[in-house]
């Protein structure tokens, strides 16, 4: 079971009325985007360290071998 449905779950038990269920739907969906967001800020810091580690290892690429990796030459 997902965390969205243990949510709408445990609402569901608490015979909220309408707003108050609008309210507390809102707030979950607004902690779902944050973890989404801590989610991809984790990862992209994962990757920017492989990436600094690879360089480190490898050397870095010049502006001009980053544009022929990426086609704009």
């Amino acid at each position: 079971m997902s965390t969205k449905e243990m949510a709408c779950s445990m609402i569901n038990t608490c015979n909220l009325d309408d707003e108050a269920m609008r309210s507390v739907m809102r707030y979950i969906q607004f902690l779902v985007n944050e973890s989404e967001k801590q989610t991809a800020a984790v990862q992209l810091l994962n990757e920017l360290a492989e990436g600094e580690k690879s360089a480190a290892e490898q050397g870095w690429l010049s502006p001009e071998d980053v544009e022929r990796e990426l086609g704009l030459l």
